[in-house]
């Protein structure tokens, strides 16, 4: 469902209508007690899709302010060490018809030594992958996928910096910690070492020790204040005050400690669950174009999408192009 949000203030205008005060209200707790009910109603249908860029240093991200559950995580990592290649700097040639040699040097610009010097002239710092790509013009393409038949050429309309991530799955090893936790930079053998992370203790712990990491998560709307905000929709306000009456008759029913208090409390907390139940159900209802784009993505189709978790889980339709008489 496509949902616009209002401030936590609006839900005090409703709570006052059904139980209203007489003297100095307890906003305080009033507001602690309607930013709860929001986050009882809240579902990851009706939460933010939000994308942010985290550094990643000593094996863990911090997470981002709203941070509710992850999408999907993209990375890269800075090499351990950097690579070094042999570069030859003196060769001969024959020159023909005259049987004498021609001899090729590489000099330093700075002191025309062909050997190494003591110029302190910046070395040439090159990158593994980078070499790679060049050795390996069939990187260009994506691939041939023999599923469903996609076969389409690398582009370069995206800048290098965003190409040179990677997905990044969630982890599955037992031993996820151990660098970060040891300090050890050590691999177990013999034993799968891909990359990783894990989302524990409001960070996002990954496998390697530095790099960047840009993540899509799903985010619940706050105010300024730090208030959750609250669906604009008549059944969220309906839970939500609800709950904020049940909260009131527990409080009531500790301070008496009558049965007509306590019979009050039980009531309103079914009152208050019925409620809770009937605005997630509504809430988690998709609109038609979610409704569709589920549909497509997630449901078996006539040729079924192996690569949705490469593919950024985009939609690719069947194809159907029959021979033209």
């Amino acid at each position: 469902m496509n949902l616009t949000f209002s401030n936590i203030e609006s839900v005090l205008t409703e709570y006052l209508k059904l139980a209203p005060q007489y003297g100095e209200i307890n906003r305080t707790m009033l507001l602690s007690a309607a930013n709860d009910g929001i986050e009882k109603i809240s579902t990851g249908s009706i939460m933010d899709l939000r994308i942010a860029v985290l550094p990643v240093e000593n094996y863990h991200a911090n997470t981002p302010k709203g941070f509710k559950a992850v999408e999907q995580v993209l990375y890269t990592k800075e090499p351990n060490a950097t690579c070094t290649r042999e570069e030859i700097i003196e060769w001969t040639q024959d020159c023909y018809g005259s049987g004498c040699k021609l001899r090729i040097t590489k000099e330093c610009p700075k002191c025309h030594m062909s050997g190494p010097c003591d110029c302190a002239i910046a070395a040439v710092v090159v990158t593994a992958d980078g070499n790679w790509r060049d050795a390996h013009p069939g990187l260009q393409y994506e691939g041939t996928r023999h599923y469903n038949g996609e076969f389409s050429t690398a582009t370069k309309k995206c800048p290098e910096a965003i190409q040179r991530f990677q997905i990044l799955p969630y982890s599955t090893n037992n031993f996820h910690l151990l660098k970060s936790q040891t300090n050890e930079d050590c691999d177990l053998p013999e034993l799968s070492c891909r990359d990783e992370y894990m989302v524990q203790g409001g960070r996002i712990e990954t496998s390697f020790k530095k790099g960047e990491l840009i993540l899509s998560y799903r985010s619940e709307p706050v105010d300024d204040n730090g208030y959750l905000m609250i669906p604009d929709h008549p059944v969220a306000y309906r839970a939500v005050v609800s709950y904020m009456l049940e909260r009131l008759a527990l409080q009531e029913y500790t301070k008496t400690k009558t049965q007509g208090d306590r019979a009050f409390w039980g009531d309103m907390t079914q009152a208050a669950d019925r409620d809770i139940k009937i605005a997630r159900a509504q809430l988690e209802f998709p609109s038609p174009d979610e409704f569709e784009a589920f549909i497509k993505n997630h449901w078996t189709k006539m040729i079924p999408n192996y690569h949705s978790q490469t593919n950024l889980n985009r939609y690719k339709p069947d194809e159907y192009k029959p021979y033209k008489v």
